[in-house]
């Protein structure tokens, strides 16, 4: 068989994704409610400093990529955002390495996907629905909801002033000791979930994306085989939690339209070229040692304590 050429890859991935785009029957699908039915004590600005801070405080356990690299993911978040209400949240999308297939948003519009997710996504739409979904989080105020909720139990907070004071009380928050009151019920995780997902369904059909994409991705990342009986899952074993989440989104799709079902999923040239580099190309961030040190033996020896610490430090880092 004949070697295809990257460049001709391309161009049939093009073809492919231009014909597929023609054939997409009109999809329409009311707003959905953008906001939680719950209070939160942040202004959009205390929203942005509280985000940031956490980022600042998260960020450095997490090996990013560079964001000249994936602006690919740039792109698609962009296109999700062009189709919802103005926000004055300043999002932010990047991807980390790790070995697990996941994805989390913060405050102020931070939101983080895993090259690993991106690498095993069947195609473009499954990406933008995950990413979908933590920018529907984000638009219903889901974090702030619940930090108003744990700094009133736990600090006693009802109100905030400026960034030092936001930053402040976030810190106190990360600190408090535990106390009943502060705990999101199951059926508050499951509600913000479904708000999130009707976010992101609107958001990736208005976008042109298939809606279906939502629930491929997620029932193959939770290994659901399919199977959408909430009765069924559970009696099986599965987290109740994660059978919930399979089966609502289920349920949210299923109440498309014809002409948001029948849009087929596909991947842009662009997006093709991103998830190929990311498979095949060795990443620039890995740090090459540094030349010219040489090994020294220690008298002491390095107690074995200290020894395992820095041995599984360094393989982390190498994983």
């Amino acid at each position: 068989m004949r070697n295809i050429s990257k460049a001709s890859l391309c161009l049939l991935v093009s073809l492919f994704y231009t014909a597929s785009y023609a054939q997409q029957t009109s999809c329409t699908m009311p707003a959905p409610q953008f906001q939680l039915d719950k209070p939160h004590i942040f202004s959009a600005q205390q929203e942005q400093w509280l985000g940031d801070a956490q980022a600042a405080q998260l960020e450095p356990d997490y090996t990013l990529l560079d964001e000249k690299d994936t602006l690919e993911i740039t792109l698609i978040g962009k296109k999700l955002l062009a189709q919802l209400p103005p926000t004055p949240v300043q999002f932010t999308l990047r991807a980390y390495v790790d070995n697990e297939v996941n994805a989390f948003s913060i405050a102020g519009g931070h939101v983080y996907i895993s090259r690993k997710l991106i690498i095993d996504a069947h195609d473009e739409d499954e990406v933008a629905g995950v990413l979908a979904h933590e920018i529907g989080h984000i638009y219903s105020h889901h974090m702030t909801v619940g930090e108003t909720r744990e700094m009133k139990a736990l600090l006693h907070v009802t109100s905030l002033a400026d960034r030092r004071d936001v930053e402040d009380k976030q810190q106190l928050l990360i600190n408090a000791p535990w106390e009943s009151g502060g705990n999101e019920t199951i059926g508050e995780r499951e509600s913000a979930e479904v708000q999130a997902d009707s976010i992101a369904l609107y958001a990736m059909t208005s976008a042109g994306y298939a809606g279906t994409a939502l629930t491929e991705n997620l029932e193959r990342i939770t290994d659901s085989k399919g199977n959408t009986s909430l009765f069924l899952k559970i009696l099986s074993g599965e987290d109740i939690e994660i059978a919930l989440r399979v089966h609502s989104a289920h349920k949210l799709v299923n109440a498309l339209s014809s002409g948001c079902k029948s849009t087929k999923t596909s991947s842009s040239p662009s997006f093709f070229e991103f998830q190929m580099k990311l498979r095949t190309e060795a990443p620039h961030w890995l740090v090459e040692p540094t030349p010219g040190l040489a090994s020294t033996s220690l008298d002491p020896p390095l107690r074995p304590f200290l020894a395992c610490i820095i041995h599984e430090s360094a393989r982390a880092q190498a994983s």
